[in-house]
């Protein structure tokens, strides 16, 4: 069944909110319209253009994301953040290949790659419940944590550094990770690390 340009649209911006972009920017994913006009947040606005009339099916999606104005001398004078523009067209989005875990320490490694430094506010306050997503001790924190390990050091160091990294991963961490657990009666986790060592190698 054919489905409509707004019906499109909906599956389009139901994708999105699930997918990584509401991680990397700081607002929120809207419909083209649904944008509150006082926001001062980097929002993501999705837009869907119809086709000819005959072809309902065809389209083009739009995805706009807003830069707010920022304020960097704390004067009231705002300025267009275009080193916040630039830094991302550079750098490049968060991959989506790790799914969990690393996937920001890679991004931030792209971003000093692209000559950029990494700084924090010391003002700032974060509060991480770890593991929320898997449990803290559970098979699939097991894979992803042993795969993207190993997925790290593939993706960002060179030549025998990236084959020491691996080689220590295969010889030493697994082997030591999973006998730890099985000693500590936990033969799911300790099945879990070489699933993620399998898993890294399906990737390559």
């Amino acid at each position: 069944m054919a489905k409509t340009g707004k019906q499109i649209q909906s599956d389009v911006l139901a994708l999105l909110k699930s997918s990584t972009l509401p991680s990397i920017i700081s607002g929120k994913v809207y419909r083209k319209g649904c944008r509150p006009r006082d926001s001062k947040a980097e929002d993501a606005i999705v837009i869907f253009t119809t086709g000819l009339p005959g072809q309902i099916q065809t389209g083009v999606v739009t995805i706009n994301i807003y830069c707010p104005d920022i304020d960097p001398y704390e004067n009231g004078v705002l300025v267009e953040d275009g080193q916040r523009c630039e830094t991302l067209e550079k750098a490049g989005p968060m991959p989506e290949i790790y799914f969990l875990y690393y996937e920001e320490l890679d991004w931030c490694t792209n971003m000093t790659r692209a000559g950029y430094q990494l700084w924090y506010e010391p003002r700032c306050t974060i509060f991480h419940k770890e593991s929320q997503s898997t449990g803290r001790q559970s098979p699939l924190r097991t894979f992803y944590m042993m795969r993207n390990r190993m997925l790290y050091a593939w993706r960002n160091l060179p030549g025998m550094e990236r084959c020491l990294a691996i080689a220590y991963q295969m010889l030493i961490v697994a082997p030591k990770d999973s006998l730890c657990f099985v000693l500590k009666g936990e033969p799911k986790l300790a099945k879990a690390v070489w699933h993620g060592v399998k898993g890294f190698w399906k990737l390559c």
